[in-house]
């Protein structure tokens, strides 16, 4: 199978585990098709998440047919449950809304692939009468991820406090692992936990596996390569020293340098601001970097798959957002 990579931030196992879930049946519900098979890379409680090349597509094949009535609300869905959720984040947080959460992803998350994906599958002529809408819905719900984790954090420092486990172990719990816990007070082996700092979230079509074998998942996810294609998210050409950018408060991007990224969040906009143009692994039109390129009028060219893995700190890189093209120079 050929893996395209998602998004990418700093998210938890517990929390990544329950995205995995409402992508599929929840959305199956709601719009006829979900995301069914996805590989997720935890790492020291950050996330790399890659869907199936073919999976997507036979999703996005799915949502290219819907017409003007189910757009308009899809969107209105997406604000309208991202304030649900915002406002349980702002809340006194406890066990009882670690399930109201539960419920308001349940909801939220299939107007979010909805909204998120459609852009990409539709013609040009439905794009151009839709788009402020799609964009309008996606730039409302952006700030709910990034509330989202602190909200897990402190669901995760309750249950430490129940069990005597750290918080950092109890967020090496799955989502299925939590409500057991919260049924029957059981709770999975110290040890066990402990292994999962660095591990991978299976799910395929319903089933969520945990496997510690990276390197395994690694040779078959990531395929570097000196040529990347991706899409277009705004036009024009740069040629510049390449820089990867995958914690914005740690490495810093030079005036004029090309910013490569996994993804990008609001947190990355000051190093967006000196960049003379943005390339990432994942997203498409309606992505945080796509979304920032138009308004800064910079070259950028998003959904390069392996950019991150292909490209190194100095290398020069000339970036052809007019093709959707990156390559490395030297």
């Amino acid at each position: 199978m050929t893996w395209m990579q998602y998004w990418a931030g700093p998210w938890s196992l517990l929390s990544c585990s329950y995205f995995c879930e409402c992508v599929y049946l929840p959305a199956i519900k709601t719009i006829g098709a979900g995301l069914g098979s996805s590989v997720t890379f935890i790492r020291e409680g950050k996330s790399t998440c890659y869907l199936g090349v073919e999976d997507k597509s036979s999703f996005g094949k799915v949502i290219a047919a819907a017409d003007g009535k189910l757009i308009l609300r899809m969107c209105s869905r997406m604000k309208s449950e991202s304030d649900i959720l915002r406002r349980l984040f702002r809340g006194k947080v406890t066990l009882q809304s670690y399930l109201e959460y539960v419920k308001g992803l349940e909801n939220y998350y299939p107007a979010h692939i909805f909204v998120k994906n459609l852009p990409d599958y539709i013609d040009e002529v439905k794009l151009k009468r839709n788009f402020s809408k799609l964009e309008d819905a996606r730039v409302y719900a952006e700030p709910m991820f990034s509330e989202s984790e602190p909200f897990i954090q402190k669901v995760a420092e309750i249950v430490a406090a129940k069990t005597g486990l750290s918080k950092k172990n109890v967020l090496h719990i799955s989502h299925k692992e939590m409500l057991r816990f919260m049924k029957t007070g059981k709770f999975p082996n110290k040890k066990i936990l402990e292994r999962r700092e660095s591990c991978v979230l299976v799910f395929k079509k319903g089933n969520l596996s945990i496997d510690l074998d990276l390197t395994s998942w690694e040779k078959k996810v990531h395929k570097p390569s000196d040529n990347l294609k991706g899409s277009t998210a705004f036009p024009g050409k740069a040629r510049g020293i390449a820089k990867i950018v995958l914690d914005p408060k740690k490495d810093f991007i030079r005036e004029g340098q090309i910013l490569v990224a996994k993804m990008t969040r609001p947190d990355f906009l000051p190093q967006m601001k000196k960049a003379a143009a943005f390339v990432t692994d994942a997203g498409g039109m309606l992505c945080h970097a796509a979304i920032v390129a138009r308004e800064l009028k910079k070259p950028c060219v998003v959904g390069t798959l392996n950019a991150t893995k292909s490209i190194k700190d100095g290398d020069v890189v000339e970036v052809d957002a007019d093709k959707g093209t990156v390559k490395k120079i030297s």
